[in-house]
């Protein structure tokens, strides 16, 4: 039930809702003692996208903390939930959350740690998250770079959670859609048929 209401709280945070996504992971929560240590990684780390989503990151840095406490607890075999096991996969979670609050230098500096571990499949996602940080750290440049390897990535592979991420990292780049950058971009997206028009 509790990995039920995780998975729940991991669509709410698709969906952009942070409330619902932090009720959800609370719900699951509920009842820690009986949890097995991966739940709680990924209640946990759930509950803390649900506070990056409302800015609150104290409690999402206390939250990543406790899970980054659990992480050598993590001892079945089950097939679900196995990404909690990946070197830096928490530190990957920070990043994902530093962007969500546009905390871009911090996310950055998190990202350039990870990005070199991160599997092909997802690193389409990791390089389109990169490039919304560089953009609010106003790093245009760079984030056209990122994005570049992230569209390389949705050539190969469907994706809508990557197509949204890139979505994201368009919109960061408002400043300059009318540059240089933003018709770099645009071309970039056009190769996938992803709109770059309201």
């Amino acid at each position: 039930m509790a990995h039920a209401l995780t998975n729940r709280a991991m669509v709410d945070m698709d969906l952009g809702d942070g409330p619902t996504t932090v009720e959800m992971a609370s719900a699951a929560l509920a009842d820690e003692k009986r949890l097995c240590a991966k739940v709680k990684v990924q209640a946990l780390q759930q509950a803390a996208h649900g506070h990056a989503l409302v800015g609150d990151r104290r409690a999402c840095d206390q939250l990543l903390d406790r899970a980054g406490r659990l992480i050598d607890r993590i001892d079945d075999d089950h097939p679900w939930g196995v990404a909690t096991r990946t070197p830096l996969y928490l530190e990957i979670q920070r990043a994902t959350c530093y962007s969500r609050m546009r905390l871009g230098a911090e996310a950055v500096r998190l990202r350039d740690q990870v990005m070199p571990s991160a599997e092909w499949r997802s690193s389409g996602v990791f390089a389109a998250r990169q490039a919304a940080a560089l953009a609010d750290s106003r790093r245009p440049d760079e984030a056209v770079a990122a994005l570049e390897a992230a569209v390389h990535v949705a050539e190969k592979v469907e994706s809508a959670r990557l197509r949204q991420e890139l979505t994201t990292a368009w919109e960061r780049l408002a400043p300059w859609h009318q540059a240089s950058h933003g018709q770099e971009v645009r071309a970039l997206f056009d190769g996938i048929g992803l709109p770059t028009t309201p």
